[in-house]
This record gives C-alpha cells, structure tokens and sequence, in this order.
C-alpha cells in the first residue's frame, strides 16, 4: 500500500471520500447530520433590534422589528443550532433585548395616552 493512501478506516474518511460514499437517499432522511451552514437566527435578530438605532431616521420602525424579532427567537428557540454553545446565550441576550424595546415601546405609548387624557 502506497504511503498517501491510508487504511480504509470507516471513522477516518475525508469529506470528499464521505460526500461520495453517502447514497442522496441517506442524505435526505438524515439532513441534519449532512448540512454544513446553520441560520443564525439570534444574529437576524439582533440586526432586527440594533439597525433602526444605526440608522437614526428609522428609529420609529423599532415598534416592528422588536416583536419580529422576539418572534423569530421564540419560533426557532428549538431548531438544530451550531454545534457551538455560545448560540443559545446570544439568543437569550437578543431576546432580552427585544423584549426591554417592547416594554418601552408600551411604556411611551401608555405615557403618551396617560398625558393626554
């Protein structure tokens, strides 16, 4: 056996090798195990909660992208994350958030009808 060509070895097998061993049936029924790029939903939402404050004149927007944004972290709170742990308390953080810009998008509304009255 040449010196570049390493033993068969079922656990040690390049990606390409494993890539064109794998039937696309088995691809399909066992997706989660094949895929190589995970949504990082708490970074959609924290785009959802920082942009309308970088962008100074959308700042009136924040009353919609702060509950689209804790709704995409509660939709996908469950799905297959990154096999990286810091995923789940960046979400946790972002949702914080989101939800500190409703309470205050309330606390202006019910001051601004409170002041009114």
């Amino acid at each position: 056996m040449p010196a570049n060509n390493p033993p068969d070895f079922p656990e040690r097998v390049c990606p390409s090798c494993f890539e064109n061993r794998v039937s696309l049936e088995e691809k399909e029924k066992q997706w989660d195990l094949f895929r190589t790029t995970y949504p990082r939903y708490d970074v959609i939402a924290g785009v959802m909660i920082v942009a309308p404050f970088v962008f100074f004149p959308l700042v009136a927007l924040s009353i919609f992208t702060f509950p689209a944004a804790v709704y995409i972290l509660l939709r996908h709170w469950q799905d297959n994350r990154t096999p990286v742990e810091r995923f789940r308390r960046s979400m946790i953080v972002a949702l914080g958030a989101g939800l500190a810009g409703i309470t205050f998008w309330i606390f202006l509304i019910i001051t601004a009808i409170m002041g009114n009255l």
